[in-house]
């Protein structure tokens, strides 16, 4: 599982990092080792079930994350299809979850990265809206920007609704975690 984000104490609670929170938060709740960094990431190992996990944060900026899942998958043999990729999503309302198996990158520099240094798009994403920046404001700083006061409260609820989708991507299927968890904010329960 990949959780994308930016590394750095600046990028801490971004919209844009709330990759790393969904992996940081699932890492916590199936009790995996500490974290290890390798040369372009942090790694840990859990267990879920029976499935062995390798959870992953890149540390190259977002642009460049396919940069470190193509190492990961060389490293550690594994197949892109295998890949969860978690990450925000310009395009859908604030707390709406998708999940998608391959597509297109819609425009999302990290999901670009990683399909083109993997050479496939075939691979399981899952898409938090964190909705579009209201006007005046550059998507550059909406993305590297915390969330609003009227956000923050509910972004709590979304990770842990993002790691409850994970575990069911895994344990049941991707079109099982879809029919559960294809939301919008004010559906989250």
């Amino acid at each position: 599982m990949v959780g994308l984000g930016n590394p750095g104490e600046r990028y801490i609670g971004t919209r844009h990092n709330i990759g790393f929170m969904v992996v940081d938060r699932l890492a916590r709740s199936l009790g995996a080792g500490g974290w290890v960094r390798g040369d372009d990431a942090l790694y840990a190992r859990a267990k879920l079930e029976e499935q062995e996990l390798l959870l992953l944060k890149p540390l190259t900026y977002m642009n460049l994350s396919g940069h470190a899942v193509k190492k990961a998958a060389v490293e550690f043999e594994l197949d892109a299809e295998g890949f969860i990729v978690v990450h925000d999503d310009l395009d859908l309302e604030f707390g709406t979850l998708r999940i998608k198996e391959g597509g297109g990158h819609g425009g999302h520099n990290g999901i670009r990265s990683i399909k083109e240094e993997l050479d496939t798009g075939e691979f399981i994403r899952l898409k938090i809206g964190i909705g579009r920046p209201p006007e005046g404001v550059e998507i550059t700083d909406h993305v590297l920007g915390h969330f609003s006061q009227v956000q923050a409260p509910e972004v709590e609820e979304i990770i842990s609704k993002c790691v409850e989708a994970v575990k069911t991507i895994i344990i049941e299927s991707p079109s099982g975690a879809m029919q559960r968890f294809h939301t919008k904010r004010n559906h989250l329960d």
